[in-house]
């Protein structure tokens, strides 16, 4: 079976428009085949946006990318994921440990890990159950 390339967009760490970035959203959502959006609004070092603004945000797109089939990924706040009904969380590994994210969003969502450039972080992500682990900083 041939393999396929897929698209995995990341949010830019801020968006201050949000109309105007949900419309260039379904631009890049109807223009390839999009497999994932994480949520990442998180400032160069690192800081991330006031819950109310990943919420709002996360409203107005949410709903956009599954409506296409794309699973919808928060950026280090399991918590939120539950609360905007996304599929799933990405933690780094100074958010919280993979068993605690997996807990609070439950057995049947995403959960991806950060090993940095570590294959021994991605084996332990791998083996404790993660549904998949980023080799690199994000």
């Amino acid at each position: 079976m041939a393999r396929r390339c897929r698209l995995y967009l990341i949010t830019p760490p801020e968006v201050h428009d949000l109309a105007a970035f949900a419309h260039d959203l379904d631009t890049a959502l109807d223009g390839g085949d999009v497999a994932c959006l994480q949520i990442r609004l998180k400032s160069r070092d690192g800081v991330p946006a006031p819950d109310s603004h990943i919420l709002a945000l996360g409203r107005h797109i949410v709903p956009r990318a599954q409506d296409r089939g794309v699973a919808v990924l928060i950026n280090d706040r399991p918590d939120l994921a539950v609360e905007l009904g996304a599929d799933g969380v990405h933690v780094g590994q100074d958010d919280m440990p993979y068993a605690q994210a997996r807990k609070l969003v439950g057995p049947n969502a995403i959960v991806g890990v950060t090993c940095h450039a570590s294959r021994h972080l991605a084996m332990e992500a791998g083996e404790a159950g993660a549904d998949y682990f980023v080799l690199g900083a994000l």
